[in-house]
């Protein structure tokens, strides 16, 4: 009687154990009533894609200061140790997310200067500014690009 008590709560616990499994591992985020919730900055039916990965590519566009006009091209480069960030190589910035669409772009060097801005992602294009804290001039910088396939 007592290996059928037994049999029987072990069976009642799988089942219910099972109950709230998510059909496959949340990577990077915990199961909720089957379904993976995702941390922050990660998405897909497991929370295994980096969610700014859509952004990632190649740019085309316009650097602009005052009456100076630049075409920049660059990629924009994801790196799953720092999932909130964009690299935009050529121009060598780091572009930190505050939320799916919005950037800031904390002090760092170019160029030889001191920069900092901010920016967002629009539909296939990217648009960002940044000032030079070098520059007695006050320089504004300005940047449209627009993905290229």
């Amino acid at each position: 009687m007592r290996s059928v008590v037994i049999v029987i709560t072990s069976v009642f616990l799988l089942f219910f154990a099972s109950c709230n499994r998510c059909k496959q591992d949340c990577v990077h985020g915990v199961c909720i009533e089957k379904s993976c919730a995702c941390h922050l900055w990660y998405g897909g039916d497991g929370c295994e894609e980096l969610s700014l990965a859509q952004y990632t590519g190649y740019y085309r566009g316009e650097l602009v200061a005052d009456t100076m006009r630049q075409n920049v091209g660059f990629n924009l480069i994801s790196d799953p140790s720092a999932p909130s960030i964009l690299f935009c190589d050529s121009l060598s910035i780091d572009l930190r997310f505050v939320d799916d669409t919005r950037f800031d772009i904390d002090a760092q060097s170019w160029e030889g200067k001191s920069v900092f801005g901010d920016g967002e992602m629009l539909i296939e294009a990217i648009s960002f500014q940044f000032k030079s804290s070098a520059d007695t001039t006050n320089r504004q910088y300005t940047v449209l690009a627009f993905r290229r396939n």
